[in-house]
């Protein structure tokens, strides 16, 4: 269905883990994950849940069609 995630053979060939690389048929390349960075405070991301999150400040960045939308007034705040 559109929108969904479906398993991801690139990093998990042998079961059925979501790893979030591949939504709607678009893939987020790994090599762009390693270079991006928080524009809010320049901490480094990671991918999850279909999101680009700071490990730093928390904020969670979407994602759309594969591509990440790394502007601070599209992320959403970490709870708490």
């Amino acid at each position: 269905s559109a929108g969904s995630i479906r398993p991801c053979s690139l990093c998990h060939p042998s079961d059925s883990i979501s790893c979030g690389l591949i939504e709607e048929g678009k893939m987020i390349d790994k090599d762009l994950l390693k270079i991006l960075a928080c524009p809010a405070c320049k901490g480094e991301v990671e991918l999850k849940d279909n999101k680009i999150i700071c490990k730093k400040c928390g904020l969670k960045y979407p994602v759309r069609e594969g591509i990440p939308i790394m502007l601070v007034e599209e992320a959403e705040k970490p709870k708490g």
